[in-house]
């Protein structure tokens, strides 16, 4: 379906492709600029992996920290910088697609190596042609702020300054739940944000996480008494059985009835068997805590889907335990679900700029302008970029059958003061299926009665939708008592600014 984006858009790509069967391994990229809906190959260059900087098998203890120091040949940066300015439109993107399979791919900081020689910013091309319906009055981040290895004032201000960022970026509106460990908990508490007076910053006490472990039964929450759990004792995720992660069981219970628009995850990671997985604190309502839980892609994408969101983000903090691990999360749930997704490294944007540019970008109602530095990518529709062609200008793909909201039901996801998770999450859950419709058709065939029966039961779910929503007349007037309204709570002179 990238294809079909690059078609439909007439967009400039550059189109990389693992040919894992060469040898040796390579990585192919390719310049193709489309007109007039007909995509050109204008020019190609061929790298041996080894010269990327990818090893044939990655090395557990090279995947830490920064990982890997990785590069693209001069030569051929020097060509492509070229190319883009003679061929490509002045002031429009270039689009990364990473051809599936893209195996280790993922790992490479694409935007960091192509952004400082490109006369062009760089956005990632995502795989899907669904567009989610969301709000256009309000919009409703939850942070999960985990802690890490330093001090632990230093990441305090951090995770203030982002909630600052990101409301200050999402131009409706604002209402940001942060779920933090106990560690960060009360110096963040006398924290005051600068947010206006439309926005709202929720901050929420991780006490409330004692019933999530105990329900997740991995761990103790006598602090004092704790029967400590292995580590990675949450990582589990088969088929049959899973260990729910204490924070993901957390936040979805405590925002049970009140949709998210986007979820941000501040947290290191880790590379195991070849994936990226989340590495969050296994009990962030134990400030003694010191056990590690590992939290897979399809984990992640099953919570973003029980509460409703359309929007993911990803920081990674200063000390992450791999870079590279938070880089492969960030492009996998990109590829297994349509959703607009940012992944954004802290370490190279101090004063988070690109950060709320990236915002800016994914959560405007209106077309905005990309981000233009390194530290972050987005994946995100063509028709949000201001200097793309708009939804109006071009021919529009054929829905799927069966995946439309009602009036009823699109008004109150769009237009309601608030809108109850199940709505939101039957809606994303359609959504998947609209898109999973869309990948059979673009791969083969898809014989009649599949296609007619996958119609009646998105159908069937749009109508118990419909027939079951109504709006809520306003959002709760108060926070929950568990919950603290930071926006307007006097500063403390010991907590950095």
């Amino acid at each position: 379906m990238a294809e079909m984006l690059k078609r439909r858009y007439d967009l400039s790509a550059l189109k990389v492709r693992l040919l894992a069967d060469a040898d040796p391994p390579s990585v192919r990229c390719e310049l193709e600029l489309t007109r007039e809906h007909v995509p050109e190959p204008v020019a190609s260059w061929q790298v041996p992996a080894t010269e990327l900087g990818l090893p044939p098998v990655l090395d557990f203890e090279g995947s830490h920290g920064t990982g890997y120091e990785f590069r693209l040949p001069e030569a051929m940066l020097a060509e492509l910088a070229d190319a883009v300015r003679e061929a490509a439109v002045p002031q429009r993107p270039l689009w990364l697609h990473l051809v599936r399979p893209y195996g280790h791919l993922g790992l490479v900081p694409w935007e960091q190596l192509l952004v400082p020689v490109l006369p062009v910013p760089v956005l990632r091309l995502p795989d899907f042609v669904v567009e989610p319906v969301r709000s256009r009055r309000a919009v409703t981040v939850a942070l999960c702020a985990d802690d890490g290895p330093g001090d632990l004032r230093e990441q305090a201000e951090l995770v203030q300054r982002l909630a600052a960022a990101i409301v200050g970026a999402v131009p409706l509106p604002t209402t940001l739940h942060i779920f933090p460990t106990a560690q960060l908990f009360p110096l963040l508490r006398q924290v005051r944000s600068p947010v206006d007076h439309e926005d709202r910053v929720l901050l929420h006490d991780p006490a409330g996480a004692a019933a999530a472990a105990r329900a997740v039964g991995g761990t103790d929450t006598g602090y004092g008494t704790a029967d400590r759990a292995p580590v990675y004792a949450s990582s589990t995720d088969s088929a049959v059985g899973q260990h729910r992660n204490v924070w993901l069981t957390w936040m979805r219970d405590t925002l049970c009835g009140r949709g998210v628009d986007v979820v941000h995850f501040l947290a290191g990671a880790v590379l195991r068997l070849d994936q990226g997985a989340l590495a969050l604190s296994e009990n962030p309502a134990d400030p003694e805590d010191t056990g590690l839980a590992v939290v897979s892609t399809a984990a992640l994408t099953r919570f973003l889907l029980q509460v409703g969101a359309w929007g993911c983000g990803f920081t990674s903090p200063p000390g992450n335990p791999s870079e590279m691990g938070l880089r492969l999360v960030a492009t996998t749930i990109a590829d297994l679900r349509p959703t607009a997704l940012l992944h954004h490294e802290a370490r190279l944007d101090p004063q988070l700029r690109a950060l709320a540019d990236a915002y800016r970008l994914m959560a405007s109602p209106e077309p905005a302008l990309p981000p233009t530095d390194g530290a972050v990518f987005v994946y995100c529709q063509p028709f949000q970029v201001s200097t793309e062609p708009g939804r109006e200008e071009l021919f529009g793909a054929p829905a799927a059958p069966g995946t439309a909201p009602s009036d009823k039901v699109r008004g109150l996801l769009t237009d309601a003061p608030a809108t109850p998770t199940w709505v939101s999450a039957s809606q994303r859950f359609v959504e998947q299926y609209e898109w999973r419709l869309h990948q059979w058709r673009d791969a083969q065939p898809v014989p009649p009665q599949l296609e007619d029966g996958v119609a009646k039961a998105l159908e069937l779910i749009q109508g118990v939708v419909d027939r079951y929503a109504d709006s809520p007349s306003t959002a709760p007037e108060h926070p929950p008592a568990a919950v603290t309204d930071i926006s307007d709570a006097p500063p403390d002179p010991e907590v950095p600014r």
